[in-house]
């Protein structure tokens, strides 16, 4: 391949008028521009990668600014002050669903309500037993 690429500028530089440059500078030349490319290529690659990264980083902002959040959207627990008034569904260490309405929210326990036969039912959660919480 390097022959053909002399060649080639041989017939380049005949045809223009201009003397032949010496085949070792050809081959310097091709590195320089061959490691060009790659310090671009890596460039690209670089700039891509931080683009998805800020791309993540928007949609987790937007993500925990949406208020109330979608249904089955993670809640964490101190979250919880502003879910008053608003559905849950809460996953015990022990595997049981609480769902409910947040009425009150210490650093101890939730106090939920739920809709029960034709009526209502309050009850409490301790925070030690809750493993997961999601917006209804």
């Amino acid at each position: 391949m390097p022959a053909a690429l002399f060649l080639s500028v041989l017939a380049l530089a005949a045809s223009l008028g201009q003397p032949a440059p010496p085949a070792g500078d050809d081959e310097a030349r091709i590195e320089t521009l061959m490691g060009a490319e790659h310090v671009e290529q890596a460039a690209r690659a670089e700039r891509v990668e931080q683009e998805r990264v800020e791309a993540a980083e928007l949609d987790r902002v937007h993500a925990e600014e949406q208020f109330p959040p979608a249904a089955g959207a993670p809640i964490a627990y101190e979250a919880l002050e502003s879910m008053k008034g608003r559905g849950v569904r809460v996953h015990t260490t022990s595997g049981h669903t609480r769902i409910g309405i947040v009425q009150d929210v210490d650093k101890r326990q939730v106090r939920l309500r739920a809709q029960l036969h034709g009526g209502y039912a309050e009850y409490m959660v301790e925070r030690r037993q809750i493993s997961t919480i999601e917006a209804e």
